[in-house]
């Protein structure tokens, strides 16, 4: 028996991967918008992109891991060549060689593609902005010491639509934490583009509390954007919302006295506040849950103001993640009329409470 024959791969799962990204083309939009700047090239930058690519999803996410992978058949298959990939310095170069314009383009590549999975202008478009962590190790760059983390990261941003899970954008960026003006390059551009497209969808903004910033609400205020976005607690809120947190406390005290358990109690509220960076007062929400250990309480800031709080906190807000979309099954169905004859989705019940 032989166990080393040269024309085995053991990343044969590569190909159904394949099959599901080239109906998609991202990778080939991706490299239409790299400037070429090379003489008389061998490899192509989509077959480039797309080595580096697959590489990275079959586990070899060194450009080292080049120099052995590029003859494998199953490598050479999903790159679409028959012949032997690129080398380690040829990926190395192309790294390299990508400037801030290729990669706004590469940006905007992904935002068209979002755009065109549509086959009729939607209703609304959720955007649901966060960063991720994403360690690194030597002296990359962007690269920073991040303490929330508590290690050396980047933490670019992802950017994906609420009803449909799909990814809008993504941007690289340094692992600290967003600061408004970084936040509002990304936004200005994602509601340029989108309402070119569709100018009469409406949008709304969901991000956690990293990305609420005065300057950033102003915007969406003066643009017709629509937002909800995490509030840090603080002691300000706390005294807003005292009641609020004594009643949630009062009512646990009171059922587990009357032999109800130890089932944590959940209460909501909102209120106008105006913390002293904002130009004017806002509308937040405020959850607190009040337990064995005390309570917790959380607050979120909104444009929405005709929506209960325990709607736009449990179901909007907390929709950011759930299911990669917004049809949330676990908070009850809407009872809605033929022939809609569907779960209605957060958006819908939005409109449909005028908000």
């Amino acid at each position: 028996m032989v166990f080393d024959e040269p024309e085995l791969t053991s990343d044969a799962g590569l190909l159904a991967i394949a099959q599901l990204e080239n109906p998609l083309g991202y990778i080939e939009k991706v490299a239409g918008c790299i400037n070429d700047r090379r003489a008389g090239p061998i490899h192509s930058i989509k077959a480039l992109l797309k080595q580096r690519i697959y590489q990275i999803i079959g586990g070899y996410p060194d450009a080292n891991d080049c120099d052995r992978m590029r003859d494998d058949g199953a490598m050479q298959t999903v790159v679409g060549v028959e012949r032997q990939l690129a080398s380690q310095p040829t990926l190395s170069r192309l790294e390299n060689a990508v400037n801030m314009k290729d990669l706004v383009r590469m940006a905007y590549a992904i935002a068209e593609n979002f755009l065109d999975s549509f086959e009729e202008a939607p209703r609304m478009i959720v955007m649901d902005m966060d960063r991720t962590a994403h360690l690194v190790y030597g002296q990359q760059q962007l690269g920073l010491f991040n303490t929330h983390v508590g290690d050396t990261c980047l933490m670019p941003f992802h950017v994906y639509d609420g009803q449909t899970g799909r990814l809008i954008t993504t941007v690289m960026r340094s692992g600290k934490t967003p600061n408004a003006a970084e936040i509002l390059a990304v936004l200005k551009r994602m509601v340029r583009k989108i309402r070119e497209r569709f100018g009469q969808t409406l949008l709304l903004f969901r991000a956690d509390s990293h990305h609420t910033k005065p300057q950033v609400m102003e915007w969406m205020e003066e643009n017709g954007v629509g937002w909800i976005t995490g509030l840090a607690p603080n002691k300000a809120l706390n005294r807003k919302f005292a009641l609020t947190i004594q009643e949630a406390r009062s009512a646990y005290k009171g059922n587990a006295k009357e032999g109800y358990g130890e089932e944590p109690v959940r209460r909501f509220a909102s209120g106008w506040h105006k913390a002293g960076s904002w130009s004017a007062a806002q509308r937040v929400i405020c959850r607190v849950i009040a337990g064995p250990n005390g309570f917790d309480a959380r607050y979120v800031v909104t444009s929405y103001e005709q929506a209960s709080a325990k709607y736009l906190y449990e179901t909007v807000y907390c929709g950011r993640g759930v299911n990669g979309g917004l049809k949330l099954t676990q908070y009850g169905r809407f009872k809605i009329d033929p022939p809609l004859g569907r779960e209605i989705t957060v958006v819908d019940r939005l409109i449909e409470l005028g908000c």
